[in-house]
Parts: C-alpha cells; sequence; structure tokens
C-alpha cells in the first residue's frame, strides 16, 4: 500500500497565494506572499520604490518617531525603579533602546499623527519648490 504526496501546488492560501511545488525555488517575495504580508510593505526592502509621498510619510513617520516617542519611552522606562523580581531584567536592560526604538515606530505607523501628516506636506512641499 502506498500513499501518494498531495500536489501541494494546488493548495491555496487564505491571502490569495498558493504554496511551491516540492523543488521549486521559492524567493523572498514567494515568503513574503506566503505570509500576507507582500503588499503591506513588511520586509520587502527594495522590491518596488515608494512614490514621493510615500519617502516623506516613512521620513516623517521616522523623524516624529526618533525625536519626540522614543526620548518619551527611554524617560518612562528609567523611572522604572522596582525590585529585582518586579523590575526590568538583565535582558530588557541590554536591550532596551531597541525595544524603544520598535515601539516608538510602532506606535507612529499605527494611527494617523497630525503632526507626522503636518511634516509629510511641508517636505513635499519643499521638495517641489526646489525642483519647480
Amino acid at each position: 500500500m502506498s500513499i501518494d504526496a498531495p500536489d501541494l501546488g494546488t493548495l491555496r492560501l487564505l491571502g490569495g497565494g498558493s504554496l511551491p511545488r516540492p523543488g521549486q525555488n521559492s524567493s523572498r517575495s514567494d515568503f513574503a506572499s506566503i505570509m500576507g504580508v507582500a503588499n503591506r510593505g513588511i520586509g520587502a526592502q527594495g522590491d518596488e520604490p515608494l512614490d514621493t509621498a510615500g519617502k516623506t510619510r516613512k521620513v516623517a513617520e521616522e523623524f516624529v518617531a526618533k525625536v519626540f516617542i522614543e526620548p518619551m519611552l527611554k524617560q518612562a522606562r528609567d523611572t522604572n525603579k522596582e525590585p529585582p523580581p518586579f523590575g526590568p531584567g538583565q535582558g530588557e536592560k541590554q536591550f532596551s533602546s531597541l525595544i524603544d526604538a520598535q515601539r516608538s515606530l510602532d506606535l507612529v505607523r499605527s494611527a494617523s499623527w497630525p503632526i507626522v501628516d503636518r511634516l509629510a506636506s511641508d517636505m513635499t512641499r519643499a521638495a517641489l519648490a526646489r525642483e519647480g
């Protein structure tokens, strides 16, 4: 009695993609489509260039996260003086700046911030003025 392997190329995923056939080379874009993040720009650096508005929006988000949000998170973390079982551990102390940087970017990208909108529009206007 033998059991035939299923044809993996016919399996459809929730995102609309399909699994590659066995032995088929899969690339980074295939992995992104399987994970359902191909169209969200996550992990797809350099795949397709952003337009000017997208670039300025991204720069404005990074600026607000780095200049305004990250220092507040650092200050909040530094005020935590809990005793060892409840306070930050060695790993959290060591990687706190990385955690703050990622959290600040996540916060800025999770909602529409008026300051980000204003910075992006000002940068776009300045870029157009320089070109024209």
